[in-house]
């Protein structure tokens, strides 16, 4: 007798490509590995340059910025501006350590922005992604 083997349903966020943007390397390292595990494509980059490079690319679709408020040289809503005078549609999280008020100057302290308040958990980063991604 054989054993019918049950399959589970392809997971709708398998595939997805998120722009991950974070100048703390243990950070970085850790929240790509989350991702990753999750079936995520993750593109890694520790400042605005590389992402705008990895933007630029346009050899592939990024459905996600998960980028840092407060990076080297450049403000995380003024990357995420930039990047959608080319990429429109892509959707953003944000993502902060300090206070509401570093993150009010960085012009991201509104109730329509998604935000996540550093340190998090691989939980809240993995359910939060998902949740902009379905939105």
């Amino acid at each position: 007798m054989t054993a019918i083997r049950k399959e589970n349903p392809p997971d709708p966020h398998a595939r997805k490509t998120i722009l991950l943007v974070e100048d703390d390397a243990q950070l970085r390292k850790l929240a790509c590995m989350v991702l990753e595990r999750e079936g995520f494509e993750v593109l890694v980059a520790s400042g605005p340059g590389e992402a705008f490079a990895l933007a630029r690319e346009g050899t592939r679709p990024i459905d996600l910025i998960l980028t840092d408020v407060v990076l080297p040289h450049m403000s995380g809503r003024d990357l995420v501006d930039c990047v959608r005078a080319a990429r429109p549609d892509i959707k953003v999280i944000f993502m902060s350590g300090f206070g509401n008020d570093v993150i009010a100057r960085h012009g991201v302290f509104d109730p329509a922005v998604e935000f996540l308040q550093k340190p998090m958990t691989p939980t809240v980063l993995v359910a939060k992604v998902k949740a902009v991604l379905d939105a």
